[in-house]
């Protein structure tokens, strides 16, 4: 049987929408805002998102960064979320610095403003897209140490960073 990532936060208790948002945030970001969610979900907010949050509030899945005026960053820290994305490693739950968090939701707004795309989100994705595309010998894709504290990887992809692709 096929793993699903939907089904396995379903299980959880959330709903396919929240399920299916949750996935997003964990894979590309770490961190969201309410008005990510209620782009999302089609609608603007109010009750829906309070309901969201609550739930996840309550089993203890995120985190929510008072920023003053009343604006808020959540951010998706559950182990078992990540545990049940088949990502128990992910350094998206770990805590980032103000940059990183700032960058991480530019990243989430991407994704969801190209949501229906071809999305190449890992390495292996990237370099599988790459070398037939630019007839690269699959020789010269093999992984080479990169720099200390670098940002990219052996292959010269950044591998935090999702990237749209089309065939044509």
């Amino acid at each position: 049987m096929d793993y699903d990532p939907i089904s396995s936060l379903e299980a959880i208790g959330y709903l396919e929408r929240e399920a299916s948002f949750l996935y997003l945030v964990a894979v590309h970001s770490g961190y969201f805002l309410r008005r990510q969610y209620c782009r999302f979900a089609g609608r603007d907010g109010g009750t829906l998102f309070s309901r969201f949050v609550k739930k996840a509030e309550r089993h203890h899945h995120l985190h929510v960064i008072e920023c003053g005026q009343g604006w808020h960053i959540y951010h998706l820290t559950s182990k078992s979320i990540y545990k049940a994305l088949e990502r128990p490693h992910s350094q998206n739950r770990r805590i980032k610095g103000d940059s990183y968090i700032k960058s991480r939701l530019m990243v989430l707004d991407f994704v969801l403003a190209h949501v229906r795309a071809n999305l190449l989100t890992d390495e292996a994705g990237k370099v599988d897209f790459f070398t037939p595309a630019f007839r690269v010998s699959p020789s010269s894709t093999k992984a080479r140490r990169p720099p200390h504290g670098s940002s990219v990887s052996s292959h010269g992809i950044s591998p935090s960073l999702p990237l749209s692709a089309s065939s044509s």
